[in-house]
């Protein structure tokens, strides 16, 4: 027997302490692929980031006790790309960066609604020139929550020339517009 196997047989013993210490639940989707995971901080609710296809994503919240879904937001548009779902320190605010071919949205939204989805490019008067990499989730946009009210997001775009440039700011929910720099 290798050092390594002998190594890691060496708490075979004590396996016993660790049964039963975890508690498993499965989810059951007929999506094509998961691309993220969270359970809220509050631990009541398990929301689910899904790639349905190349036009849609979807958002799945499901009642972490019970094991069944409560509700469900569709991401559509042309080419989307996202990866991450952020929720705020109560778990009652979460949040999505995506970029639909070029078009950098924030999806905030909370158990029972959309709140907003901001169009940044709009907002701000930007072209429409990040494009998503084929097979690759990114979105190149990234947020956080800084409180209950205030979304840090931060993305980067693709220039004329191959320069890039880097965005930021915060939103500001219920405000419902930005503050600091672009």
């Amino acid at each position: 027997m290798t050092d390594e196997r002998m190594e890691a047989n060496r708490f075979k013993e004590f396996a016993h302490l660790f049964e039963n210490m975890t508690v498993e639940t499965r989810f059951i989707t007929d999506k094509k692929s998961v691309i993220n995971v969270i359970i809220t901080n509050d631990a009541t609710k398990i929301l689910s980031l899904v790639f349905c296809d190349e036009e849609k994503y979807q958002i799945l919240i499901y009642d972490a006790h019970k094991a069944y879904m409560i509700q469900s937001y569709d991401i559509i548009g042309t080419y989307i790309k996202a990866n991450l779902i952020e929720q705020s320190d109560n778990s009652k605010r979460f949040a999505v960066a995506y970029n639909d071919d070029g078009q950098i949205h924030l999806l905030i939204f909370d158990k029972s609604k959309i709140i907003v989805d901001f169009d940044v490019n709009k907002y701000f008067q930007l072209p429409y020139i990040s494009l998503p990499l084929s097979g690759f989730y990114n979105p190149f946009a990234v947020c956080c929550f800084l409180d209950e009210d205030e979304v840090f997001f931060s993305y980067y775009s693709v220039q004329k020339k191959a320069a890039f440039m880097h965005y930021h700011f915060i939103y500001q929910i219920d405000k419902w517009t930005t503050k600091g720099a672009l």
